[in-house]
């Protein structure tokens, strides 16, 4: 097959355009893959980031919750300590004063 001049160079024109249309469009994708790349970085960042405040939220939330338990249930036995020590400070104080009674009444 014999090309001739002006088929040759209409042929070498169209190729530099498509190539040049090419690396357009590759340079499209590129562009585009890189901006999804990104993105896919920034949520994955903000993911992270939202869980570790959450997770600090909830910790301490729950702290809280351990702390005020753990405060009431020390409360309840403070005050049966008390009641107990109260009881047996009266029984002493009763005794004693049988005691004082019976040495007034007996000398």
């Amino acid at each position: 097959m014999h090309l001739t001049r002006k088929n040759a160079s209409s042929l070498l024109i169209q190729k530099y355009y498509r190539g040049r249309v090419g690396r357009k469009a590759a340079a499209r994708w590129k562009y585009e893959l890189d901006s999804i790349r990104v993105w896919d970085a920034l949520c994955h960042a903000s993911a992270i980031a939202i869980s570790k405040y959450w997770r600090g939220h909830s910790a301490r939330k729950l702290y809280d919750l351990a702390k005020a338990s753990i405060t009431a249930y020390l409360l309840r036995i403070r005050k049966a300590e008390v009641e107990t020590d109260e009881k047996e400070y009266m029984e002493l104080k009763r005794f004693q004063k049988r005691r004082l009674n019976q040495n007034l009444f007996s000398v």
